[in-house]
């Protein structure tokens, strides 16, 4: 096995004063993030029972130096696409001697990074490349962990999938679990039928809300959308439709939540973020991404860049069957898993529709259907897919309980100080 390296951030661990304060300001680095603080290391990494990093600065095994590399790089400004880690000056002959690697973590975002090299303008790759070529170090010493489930490998540096978000929710039965459990052997009739939740406005969640709202959806589900600005056009070839003013001035939706304190946007971890669960009978997952970041391969299997996040594993914590309006083959990679789906009671065709726009049409045609059911069929429905529930929502908490999703990482970095 080996150990997790944490130093502490000091001079003595070879960070100079002037570094330190430029951390601690939130100047021009501060968005570089070293492991240095537990604050900034995923909790899904920092918290496992199978792997715990160490504080021992002296550490006598094989190690690793992680450098979390912070998300909203994306939205940085800053001239860096030449800058570098900074990495210490004994970490640097550790990694000369084979007894130490340097790891760069990604593991909190799905996005692509690696190919064409520009993943929503990310630096990750840039950043890597340039602290090899600084510091002279050998590329099969560093590993780039990231949640992308087909990362793009074609680099000259070790990439391999920890996909911490879909771990990050709670895989427990707490007591809104066990209400919902009795709901659907009931066949309860639930306030509504579909459940959408948006936290941040993305192209294909308001042009799925503009749907809704245009089409008189919303009475009977549930569609949650912040009031915004302006937002990103990621994709100019994606159906793009302008939203009505009378449907802007509708905004924010919210669903009986007193204030947007009261429930946890990212895992499930408090009461009101579960018992959203028990309004309706379907979850309407609108995932991060919905089409590839190289939109011109739209027409062809790509064998790398796949996305799923902690939304799309939400329901299945808290027994809900699932739709997913996100990129094609998530459905099939769920199943490669172990997961079961419901193209029992749905199409299940989208998953494989590899043009966006016919994708999202697909999708909207679905949700206007089963919206169009009744409630005692939607009830029915869920009643009939207990086994399929429950055989989920084991299989979850024993890749949780086990740290099953651990697995991968830890043979990775093994394989490299073989190498």
């Amino acid at each position: 096995m080996f150990k997790i390296y944490k130093n502490p951030l000091s001079e003595a661990n070879g960070f100079t004063q002037d570094y330190i304060q430029k951390i601690k300001d939130n100047k021009p680095l501060s968005w570089i993030k070293h492991w240095n603080e537990q604050q900034f290391m995923p909790a899904h990494f920092y918290n496992s029972l199978k792997i715990k990093p160490t504080v021992d600065k002296n550490v006598s095994e094989k190690y690793i130096y992680p450098i979390f590399f912070d998300p909203m790089v994306t939205s940085v400004k800053e001239n860096v696409r030449l800058d570098f880690f900074d990495i210490p000056t004994k970490i640097l002959r550790d990694i000369d001697n084979n007894k130490a690697k340097l790891y760069i973590d990604h593991s909190s975002e799905g996005y692509d990074i690696t190919y064409h090299m520009k993943g929503f303008d990310d630096l990750t790759h840039d950043m890597i490349c340039n602290t090899i070529e600084v510091y002279g170090i050998d590329p099969k010493n560093v590993i780039l962990g990231t949640a992308n489930l087909k990362p793009y490998t074609d680099v000259p540096y070790n990439i391999f999938t920890f996909n911490g978000p879909m771990f990050w929710n709670e895989a427990e039965q707490p007591e809104e679990w066990w209400q919902n459990l009795k709901l659907i052997q009931t066949r309860y009739r639930r306030p509504k039928k579909l459940i959408s939740l948006t936290r941040t406005v993305r192209q294909h969640r308001l042009q799925f809300a503009r749907e809704l709202y245009t089409k008189q959806l919303l009475a009977d589900n549930i569609c949650t959308l912040p009031q915004f600005i302006d937002y990103e056009i990621e994709y100019n070839k994606f159906i793009f439709k302008d939203i009505p003013e009378s449907m802007m001035k509708t905004l924010p939706w919210y669903y009986d939540i007193r204030t947007i304190r009261d429930i946890n946007p990212v895992n499930l971890s408090l009461p009101s973020s579960r018992r959203i669960y028990q309004e309706g009978y379907i979850s309407f997952v609108l995932e991060t991404f919905f089409c590839y970041s190289d939109y011109d391969l739209v027409n062809e299997p790509l064998n790398f860049e796949l996305d799923i996040s902690e939304k799309t594993m939400k329901p299945i914590s808290m027994l809900h069957p699932f739709i997913v309006m996100g990129q094609p083959g998530i459905l099939k990679h769920l199943q490669s898993m172990g997961f079961k789906t419901f193209h029992g009671w749905w199409d299940e065709s989208y998953d494989n529709i590899l043009d966006p726009n016919e994708r999202f049409n697909t999708l909207i045609n679905l949700y206007e259907q089963l919206s169009s059911y009744s409630h005692k069929t939607l009830a029915d429905m869920m009643y009939e897919m207990i086994p399929i529930l429950e055989h989920n929502f084991f299989l979850y908490k024993s890749m949780k309980d086990h740290e099953n999703f651990l697995n991968p990482f830890i043979k990775q970095v093994i394989n490299t100080f073989k190498s």
